[in-house]
């Protein structure tokens, strides 16, 4: 019942888990393509305010160009005209300042935040102005100039009082246009040729040494027939920046008679209000260009021009609109965005100079911004864009308040559905306690019984009186037990049997002067067949010694049995003055009548002599051996670096009753050299890919140990075998034994 409850239970919570991961992975995308598009919208936004202040412009560059055209027609007209009889005094700036403190009737002077002026010191103090007159700047002359009188009667100053008296009226025609464009307009004035300069709102304040025929504008209007408008530059009274409408007036012939001209400031163009956005308030607005902005003022040694600053492309700021305006103190203070990686100031940088409008993300002053450039003016040497930044955050936060509310949904959704999966398992829960004591008691018992098994009582037993699952399992356990007592007994007597068969090995080598031998042999079963064996033949001469190598068939204990018989038929047989032949013949027809059809056995033998008794006249040592079905000897000389093998021709023990045994002789063996006799195990030695040890590595394995000893060579192979096998499970027998022909 419980399984059932459990697999009903387990599918739902997968499928939920399933689904889970699934929303998370539509969440995340959902969020990244919304991110996206509102981070698109925010940067078109951006791009939108920027294009819709350069339009703004071009609509009020329109208007005041027509304002100044109609300007430029009204001084015209009045300087093509009789000068009239009796016109209004128009004061210069310094008669202008003495009425500050008592000005003449008709005549209002005010404070104008309009015309806010920002001193050396830094301090920003509105200037005094009068709407109602307009001042005069002579030439050479600084006092009241009244009509055809106060001046001297040379022909000069007949001039000049005449173009005063025929300009004189233009303070209506100057406030009516004022009217008209109130919200733009910060300066009007009128500079002829003579040097009279005309300038409305009446002020003070004019710079000392101020020649209005100098400066760029007034150079730029009179070399062209249209209005023009200049780049924003700085204004000589006020020090706001300001861009400058100006129109040349001529006579009938088309001699320049002067320039009128209309300043507009920056800062009351390029309003930041007008951000229209969730971000406007975190928004700055600045003008910027690709270079320096032009300010040039050759009448001033107090403004440097940008030759001086530098001559290296950046974005320079030419105003920041939040600002309104800045202090200047002493000399004008070019300022730089300070981008924090050259790659982004160099892609804007590369915008502003080809004039291209762009939204880029980037980072200034440690911040991360989102910036829009778009083109206000229609320099195409220099062009001068408005600049809108926001942090970015600020542009995302839409997107992100969108993304936590989707979080928000998906959140609430999955702790509904994970306190009602909650539920469904307490419920399971509850049930599987109803029906755990009826479940879990025989599965107690079973544990009980289990525990006594493991502790090596092998006469447990569980009495279950049921016909379900749990009754087969105890009556399963029930045949287990005895047969498990069966098996350890089994266990116990290969113990027995492997103990019996490694004492049949031999426990050291024997000692013989001028033979280094050493002896291994690793079974992967309790018992195994792989055979040595060191033989002392003193009947057949001194310090003779018999070696046997032997591997039967198999594993096991019809393998140990095998080599025990032939270990004790070849002792039996060892010391008859018969040839190997002979005595292997014997051996071989006893094997092949007893009991281990089906089993045989490789051998190698071979009788070794100390070197002391080698051949006098050859220095040489002579070995006996015979190989019944083994693989050959590995001879190798260490002086020369040479292997040879001692192989023989016979076939293995035990398949044969009639086959002749052959004994072979190796004469020119010599000291120091290492004989090697080993069992397949060796060289068919697997590694966890299945690729062989082989022959070869046992050779390399040879030749690197061969300056040690003979137990230190035999030690050297097994632990390349091992090292080779890894962690696959040994599936063979190895032995083998090592003689080292030591002198």
């Amino acid at each position: 019942m419980l399984i059932l409850l459990l697999s009903a239970v387990v599918p739902m919570l997968a499928v939920r888990a399933v689904q889970a991961v699934s929303i998370f992975n539509l969440q995340a995308s959902v969020a990244s393509t919304m991110r996206t598009q509102l981070t698109q919208e925010a940067q078109q936004d951006m791009l939108r305010t920027v294009d819709g202040y350069a339009r703004s412009l071009d609509q009020e560059a329109a208007l005041v160009f027509a304002l100044v055209q109609v300007q430029a027609g009204q001084v015209q007209r009045r300087l093509l005209s009789p000068a009239p009889a009796e016109a209004p005094a128009i004061p210069t700036p310094r008669e202008f300042e003495a009425w500050l403190a008592s000005p003449p009737q008709g005549v209002t002077i005010q404070e104008s935040p309009r015309h806010a002026a920002i001193d050396r010191e830094g301090n920003v103090r509105p200037m005094h102005v009068s709407y109602d007159t307009q001042v005069v700047l002579l030439p050479r002359l600084n006092r009241l100039v009244q009509p055809r009188r106060d001046l001297s009667d040379d022909a000069e100053q007949a001039a000049l009082r005449e173009q005063v008296a025929q300009l004189a009226d233009m303070t209506g025609i100057y406030a009516q246009t004022f009217k008209q464009a109130n919200e733009f307009i910060l300066w009007q004035y009128t500079t002829l040729e003579s040097g009279l300069h005309f300038s409305y709102p009446a002020k003070a304040g004019f710079p000392p040494g101020y020649a209005p025929r100098l400066r760029p504008w007034y150079r730029l209007a009179i070399n062209t027939d249209m209005p023009i408008a200049t780049r924003p530059f700085v204004d000589v009274t006020t020090r706001q920046l300001i861009i400058t409408f100006a129109q040349a007036v001529r006579d009938n012939a088309g001699n320049t008679l002067g320039v009128t001209a209309i300043d507009l400031p920056v800062s009351r163009m390029l309003d930041p209000a007008a951000l229209n956005t969730d971000w406007a308030d975190q928004a700055q607005v600045i003008v910027v260009a690709g270079q320096p902005a032009s300010i040039d003022d050759p009448e001033s040694d107090q403004i440097n021009s940008p030759a001086d600053i530098t001559s290296a492309p950046d974005v320079y700021v030419v105003v920041d609109l939040n600002q309104d305006r800045r202090p200047v103190r002493g000399q004008l203070q070019i300022q730089t965005l300070k981008f924090d990686r050259p790659d982004e100031r160099k892609a804007v940088t590369e915008d502003l100079m080809a004039g291209k409008n762009g939204v880029r993300r980037v980072s200034i002053d440690g911040q991360d911004k989102m910036i829009a450039y778009g083109r206000i003016n229609p320099d195409a040497e220099r062009p001068v864009f408005t600049m809108i930044l926001a942090p970015t955050e600020v542009i995302l936060a839409p997107s992100e308040q969108a993304i936590a509310t989707i979080e928000d949904d998906l959140r609430e959704s999955l702790v509904t559905t994970g306190l009602i999966l909650l539920g469904l398992l307490l419920a399971v829960g509850l049930v599987a306690f109803g029906l755990s004591f009826r479940l879990t008691r025989p599965i107690m018992e079973l544990v009980t019984a289990s525990r006594r098994v493991a502790g090596g009582s092998l006469d447990a037993q569980v009495d279950f009186n049921r016909k379900d699952e749990l009754g087969e399992l105890g009556r399963a356990f029930n045949e287990m037990v005895p047969a498990l007592r069966d098996r350890m007994k089994i266990r116990q007597s290969l113990q027995v049997a492997m103990q019996v068969q490694q004492s049949l090995l031999p426990a050291a080598p024997p000692h013989i002067p001028g033979l280094d031998i050493a002896g291994h042999s690793e079974y992967c079963d309790e018992t195994g067949g792989d055979y040595y064996d060191f033989i002392n033949l003193d009947e057949l001469g001194p310090d003779t010694l018999a070696i046997a190598v032997g591997d039967v068939t198999g594993h096991g204990i019809a393998a140990a049995l095998l080599m025990a018989t032939g270990r004790a038929l070849i002792r039996s047989h060892a010391n008859t003055p018969n040839t190997l032949g002979q005595v292997f013949t014997d051996v071989n027809k006893q094997l092949c009548g007893g009991q281990f059809t089906g089993r045989f056995m490789t051998l190698m033998y071979l009788i070794v002599q100390s070197p002391r008794h080698c051949n006098p006249s050859t220095g040489c040592v002579s070995v006996r051996f015979l190989s019944a079905g083994h693989d050959p000897v590995i001879v190798y000389r260490p002086a020369d670096d040479t292997f040879r093998d001692l192989a023989g021709h016979d076939i293995p023990l035990g398949i044969d009753p009639d086959w002749q045994f052959n004994e072979e002789n190796a004469h020119d063996l010599r000291t120091g050299d290492i004989l090697v006799v080993g069992t397949d195990g060796i060289w068919e030695c697997f590694n966890p890919q299945g690729n062989q040890f082989g022959k070869d590595r046992l050779r390399d394995t040879i030749r690197q140990s061969a300056p040690g000893s003979a137990e230190s060579i035999a030690q050297a192979i097994s632990e390349a075998c091992q090292h080779w096998r890894a962690e696959r499970e040994q599936n063979d027998d190895i032995t083998l034994v090592v003689v080292k022909l030591a002198g």
